[in-house]
């Protein structure tokens, strides 16, 4: 696991920090007093490359291996999320960017598991990268 400031997306490795682990937030920011969190690996791009934008997020999952489906998310603060990528929908509970169903239904294992995340987080960081940046950010 990484750990992401949510202020100024400065990437910490678990050694670099002194943990408080006070809710979501698991230490301070040593550069801008930040709240730090944890944060998948796999997602980081994506997650960076968004709220650089101005696309701000609150929680995300890359997805993990040995699930009953695959869970790989990202909800934004904003109710005006940029438009989906193939293969995504929002859900309509909670704005929630979710796998569409006939690609979360299989639990994923061993190496055609692994390279199926990558593929997802690769669509992801993709199509955050084509995205312009959030002229409407709140």
């Amino acid at each position: 696991m990484i750990a992401m400031c949510e202020h100024c997306f400065t990437t910490f490795r678990e050694y670099e920090i002194e943990r408080i682990d006070k809710g979501y937030t698991i230490a301070c920011c040593n550069k801008c007093e930040g709240s730090v969190v944890d944060m998948d690996e796999l997602i980081l791009p994506t997650i960076l490359e968004l709220n650089k934008k101005g696309w701000n997020t609150s929680f995300c999952c890359s997805g993990h291996l040995e699930e009953d489906y695959v869970s790989a998310y990202i909800m934004f603060t904003s109710d005006k999320p940029p438009k989906a990528p193939k293969g995504f929908h929002y859900d309509s509970r909670n704005g929630s960017l979710y796998l569409n169903e006939e690609c979360a239904s299989n639990r994923l294992t061993g190496i055609e598991g692994f390279n199926e995340l990558i593929r997802i987080n690769r669509v992801l960081y993709r199509w955050a990268i084509k995205l312009p940046k959030n002229e409407n950010k709140s």
